[in-house]
């Protein structure tokens, strides 16, 4: 059985800080860069969060839309060499494709890392195609690409389930399954959504959740994606997320 997402990653980054010694046996510069693409509401943030609650080094996160950015990055190098090793999270990568000089400014600073042992930085993206291959085409900068897919059949449950609380302990097991499977192509965020729509339902009614319920939870849902454009960043909600590298496939079991 394959790995999860997030054990495959955390593997990568628990190896990395542990390999200080080998890495200069061997003249490699102690550093890499993992790259996190995929639609919003995801899960790429709140991945990157998880990894950040469980690692044992500090964590600096910048937030590369930022209206100054320049400053941002400025500060963010200044924090980065008074605290190797570190993990340093640069979300919204992407939103560099229109800032011609934050872009440069980055490039910059990822290179001038090359000097500083111990960092590991995480960039995320809604959309890789924008970045040039000066991010996703040069090892030094980005060593890893991982896709996080929409969630399969068994991780839909898990999510759904878990924001339920048993609150659809009566309704057959069948009818829930048919269920997940409406819900095939919706982002983690969306299952999250699809539950909440139910439960904010009966706080209305004071009824309990049935298939019905449910039912017209999901078509809210979907019938929302389909008419705004921005429709999944309003139902962001985040999920620790799950799918493949470019390369290989990893079956999910959180």
């Amino acid at each position: 059985m394959g790995r999860n997402i997030f054990e495959t990653i955390r593997s990568e980054i628990n190896t990395f800080f542990k390999s200080e010694k080998q890495y200069a046996e061997h003249g490699i510069d102690w550093k890499r860069g993992i790259m996190l693409a995929g639609k919003p509401g995801g899960g790429k943030t709140c991945l990157a969060r998880a990894i950040a609650t469980t690692s044992e080094v500090p964590v600096i996160y910048c937030c590369l839309d930022d209206s100054d950015v320049f400053r941002t990055l400025n500060r963010v190098d200044k924090t980065i060499r008074s605290n190797s090793p570190c993990i340093v999270v640069f979300e919204d990568a992407d939103s560099l494709a229109t800032n011609p000089q934050a872009r440069s400014n980055i490039l910059n600073l990822l290179d001038g890392l090359l000097s500083v042992s111990g960092v590991l930085t995480i960039a995320t993206t809604n959309t890789p195609e924008k970045l040039d291959e000066a991010f996703t085409g040069r090892p030094s900068r980005f060593d890893s690409f991982y896709i996080l897919d929409d969630p399969p059949m068994a991780e839909r449950k898990k999510i759904f389930m878990a924001k339920l609380k048993g609150s659809v302990s009566d309704i057959p097991a069948e009818e829930l399954e048919e269920l997940l499977k409406e819900m095939s192509g919706l982002s983690a965020a969306s299952v999250q959504e699809v539950a909440v729509c139910a439960l904010l339902s009966t706080f209305k009614t004071g009824k309990p959740i049935d298939i019905k319920i449910l039912k017209e939870a999901v078509q809210k849902v979907k019938k929302h994606m389909k008419t705004s454009g921005s429709g999944m960043q309003k139902l962001s909600r985040g999920s620790i997320g799950f799918g493949h590298t470019k390369t290989d496939e990893y079956d999910s079991d959180f």
